[in-house]
């Protein structure tokens, strides 16, 4: 994610001109809705090698939280690199 100057993160649908939730669409109604997307500012900048989450980027600290409020969950870890070892805890 950190080439990307806007993060967008997909928050909703949209069916009909109504919001609506994806677990009451029929297989029709899925190809047919309108994804509501929330954007974030990007931090651009490589965060390989970051080992503690209060180093990362604001932009970035701002995106994990962001993902915690919506899905209602605390993220314990946060992977930045491909590599299994790109993996820091969340500092408390």
């Amino acid at each position: 994610l950190s080439a990307f100057e806007e993060i967008r993160i997909c928050t909703g649908y949209e069916f009909g001109g109504v919001k609506v939730h994806f677990y009451d669409l029929d297989s029709y109604q899925l190809g047919r809705v309108k994804p509501i997307y929330e954007t974030l500012p990007g931090w651009q900048s490589d965060i390989r090698g970051v080992r503690k989450f209060s180093d990362l980027p604001p932009e970035a600290q701002a995106y994990v939280e962001r993902v915690e409020e919506l899905v209602g969950v605390r993220v314990g870890w946060v992977a930045n690199g491909p590599e299994r070892e790109a993996l820091m805890e969340r500092d408390s």
